[in-house]
């Protein structure tokens, strides 16, 4: 598929002995290798994959620390942690998709001269999560997070975060934030795939937080 191209480039390049076209999980597509290669071109790809499975692994690892999602864990009490651990468990893909509404409401919160976008994330992961009032003045405004998932196509869809806050005069305002890009049908969370197909529906909302009485839980 791809032999002539890489012959091109290896004939073409000083020194060169091999080369190969890898997709991300390390399985050679197509390889080229001079006659009397010191190697074998394949085994040099594996290695070179492990590498940057590495290099890949520990980036998400630092994002994730970044993100303040490591002392989401260590700082939540024991029930917390379960409650994380069921909703884990029980559709995982809901928190990915929490995660990336909490990174929007995050960066709006700070536009609009709240916290850092990472202290207002950190801050809407546990509104989301565990029904957690949020202290602060700004974040406290929220008091109903939903999320949107429109089909944008056959196999992609778009997400919008709507929220609804209190506005500086006190009155309910509507809040749309869109994310940046368009997601993998795939990236649905189960129940909410299982509802399209239900319902054939274009768009559908759920919701991820509700402010309640002081003293109340979600």
């Amino acid at each position: 598929m791809f032999q002539e191209a890489l012959k091109d480039i290896v004939e073409r390049t000083d020194g060169g002995i091999a080369g190969l076209v890898m997709d991300s999980s390390g399985i050679a597509l197509d390889t080229y290798t001079k006659e009397g290669a010191p190697f074998d071109i394949n085994t040099i790809g594996i290695e070179f994959s492990v590498v940057i499975g590495s290099i890949k692994r520990a980036a998400e690892m630092l994002a994730w620390v970044e993100a303040g999602e490591y002392e989401d864990i260590v700082g939540a009490d024991d029930g917390e942690r379960r409650a994380l651990a069921r909703a884990l468990e029980s559709d995982p893909l809901q928190d990915v998709v929490l995660r990336a509404a909490a990174a929007a409401i995050g960066a709006w919160a700070s536009e609009a001269g709240g916290p850092t976008a990472r202290e207002a994330a950190r801050t809407a992961r546990r509104m989301m999560r565990y029904g957690a009032r949020p202290l602060d003045p700004a974040m406290s405004r929220v008091f109903r997070v939903e999320v949107e998932v429109e089909r944008a196509g056959a196999d992609e869809v778009r997400y919008r975060v709507r929220l609804l806050t209190l506005g500086p005069s006190g009155a309910p305002t509507r809040v749309t934030l869109d994310l940046p890009e368009r997601a993998p049908w795939t990236t649905v969370p189960t129940r909410l795939r299982e509802s399209f197909v239900r319902e054939n529906q274009r768009a559908l909302t759920f919701e991820l937080y509700r402010a309640l009485p002081a003293g109340g839980r979600k």
